[in-house]
């Protein structure tokens, strides 16, 4: 066996056991990976290419023991969790995806139209544009996530002199350009609220070389500009979560929403399904994403189950269906906004899924939700959630200027369970009334669904 003849495991103990301290269940996990796929008469190879496919697929999040330990973590995997301190480095650095290998599928994100590639030159120019346009939104979307996991204090390392050139500019992927550029850097659409995603827009809103001008190189701030920050420092402006809106959330449970249980866990597999799932590829498509998904599912049994209820209304609610009827239809997964809500406060997030057809003036948002709920307390349910899902209602229509559609899509049910334009608009309008300090206590941190 490999890892008797190599001592893996006797190698792997030698390591610090405070810096390193769950290799051998890691290696146990991967033991039982082998040896399922031994069962199902896979060779080697196969093997390899099944843990090659996984690559990307990002780790659960493991806390340390120690309270005041530093956690290393990506961007990737740092979604829905907070801490008190965040530091951000390798800001100024070249981002650059994984070569890829041919012949392979190329989705068109413009159209969604799949066809296969044999080698560079099958791709046009238009397609080359647009991936790259996409690519540059999946890095904002990634940088959001960055800097909005802190609690207390965010720190951003400006390291901009360590990988800049020798004429002093930043790498084209650097997410250290999209703090420091202007409008003509924006790769997406922009508009007086501050959408940071849209459809993909033509290609003068691509990146552009940032000049010492316009940013690229940070001078330090004068002493009249130290005092005016410290004068304006009460003012900031105050950033509220929709997805932090409980309206039965009780306040005893704010410290231990934030622990990285199996519940939290499930959820994010959840997500991250629904993220890859291809809307135009029908129930058979999405049957294969999750059969290969629930291996890598932190309760793969209760994902079954929830998975017999789902696929079987998943693609047939009367909204989505709709939506899916129509080949104007754009899909959105992990839709980020921004909106001022006022001068002193800004509602900032995250909607899970969102359905555009411009053709329409038409948006269906949908948030997915795996708690473990029976039908008689859907009601409940959704009143618990309606905070949430009117934020997202009102916001995302003052964005897009659309006629917004908002429902929860229950996993354990699996049923979308929408709600009417009227208990919408009540909703939003209890929470308009709210003074800011009231509608802050309202805000509770990210629970895990199923707690």
């Amino acid at each position: 066996m490999i890892v008797e003849q190599t001592q893996l495991r006797e190698r792997l103990r030698l390591l610090p056991p405070t810096e390193f301290g769950h290799l051998e269940s890691e290696l146990d996990a991967l033991l039982a990976q082998a040896a399922e796929s031994e069962a199902g008469g896979k060779i080697l190879a196969e093997f390899a290419d099944r843990l090659r496919d996984d690559f990307t697929t990002p780790r659960a999040v493991r806390f340390a023991d120690d309270d005041n330990a530093i956690q290393l973590i990506t961007s990737h995997k740092a979604k829905g969790s907070e801490w008190q301190a965040v530091i951000v480095p390798f800001l100024g650095r070249d981002l650059r995806p994984p070569s890829q290998r041919y012949p392979h599928l190329v989705k068109s994100p413009a159209t969604s139209d799949l066809f296969v590639a044999f080698g560079k030159e099958d791709k046009s120019k238009d397609l080359k544009e647009a991936i790259e346009r996409a690519q540059q939104q999946d890095l904002e979307r990634l940088l959001y996530v960055a800097t909005t996991r802190a609690c207390r204090t965010l720190v951003l390392v400006l390291d901009q002199e360590i990988f800049a050139n020798k004429e002093g500019n930043l790498p084209k992927t650097a997410q250290l350009r999209r703090l420091i550029c202007n409008r003509n850097c924006y790769s997406g659409e922009w508009d007086q609220h501050s959408s940071t995603i849209d459809e993909i827009g033509d290609a003068s809103l691509t990146m552009a070389p940032v000049s010492e001008k316009n940013g690229a190189r940070i001078e330090p701030l004068t002493p009249r500009e130290v005092r005016g920050a410290a004068k304006r420092a009460s003012k900031f402006v105050q950033k509220l979560t929709p997805s932090t809106l409980d309206a039965e959330f009780p306040s005893e449970l704010r410290l231990v929403a934030r622990i990285d249980n199996l519940a939290a866990l499930y959820g994010r597999w959840w997500h991250r399904f629904f993220e890859r799932l291809d809307w135009r590829g029908g129930i058979d498509s999405a049957q294969k994403l999750f059969e290969k998904q629930l291996p890598t599912c932190p309760d793969a049994e209760s994902a079954a189950k929830d998975w017999t209820a789902t696929h079987q209304n998943l693609l047939r609610a009367a909204s989505i269906a709709r939506f899916l009827g129509s080949d104007e239809t754009l899909f959105h997964a992990e839709f980020p906004f921004s909106w001022r809500r006022n001068n002193r406060s800004v509602f900032e997030g995250v909607v899970d899924s969102a359905m555009i057809n411009r053709k329409f003036g038409q948006c269906l948002l949908v948030d997915w939700k795996t708690n473990n709920v029976s039908s008689s307390d859907a009601e409940i349910f959704r009143a618990r959630y309606r905070p949430q899902l009117a934020a997202y209602w009102k916001v995302v229509g003052e964005i897009t200027g659309l006629e917004v559609e908002a429902g929860l899509f229950s996993t354990a049910l699996g049923h979308l369970l929408p709600y009417s334009k009227d208990e919408l608009q009540s909703e939003w309008h209890r929470l308009e009334q709210l003074p800011p300090v009231q509608l802050e206590n309202e805000i509770r941190p990210d629970a895990p669904d199923d707690f």
